[in-house]
């Protein structure tokens, strides 16, 4: 059995007033919009009137999808490193990790968000 990781990475320069979606929401967005693309080709994937997958890519993803048995999801968020007066920490990690957790609970009840200082969380490293 495996597991399905979504990482998403995402680097926040500087705070856009403009924009109305928080990343939380953005985020949430994403995952839904990849599952919506993941789900056709791992429960069946494009088949021609033989039963065959038609698309080599699409065949490995339907056979790797099957041995999936745990969705994770993993958001990589970063801020600018010193927090001033100009540019504040615009965004609580753990606002968005627990909005993530109560939208998207059904999929994967311990979402991360993580950013340079908290990376020791996950097993890997983003530089």
């Amino acid at each position: 059995m495996g597991c399905f990781i979504s990482l998403n990475q995402k680097t926040i320069e500087r705070i856009d007033a403009k924009k109305e979606e928080s990343p939380a929401d953005e985020y949430i967005h994403k995952v839904i919009d990849t599952l919506t693309g993941i789900l056709p080709t791992a429960l069946c994937g494009k088949r021609n009137r033989y039963g065959k997958h038609i698309d080599a890519g699409e065949d490995t993803l339907h056979r790797q999808l099957h041995l999936v048995n745990q969705l994770r999801m993993v958001l990589h968020f970063e801020q600018p490193q010193k927090s001033s007066k100009l540019f504040p920490h615009a965004y609580d990690l753990s606002d968005i990790q627990s909005k993530i957790r109560c939208e998207l609970g059904m999929i994967d009840k311990h979402a991360l968000v993580v950013d340079a200082n908290t990376q020791h969380k996950v097993p890997w490293t983003i530089n």
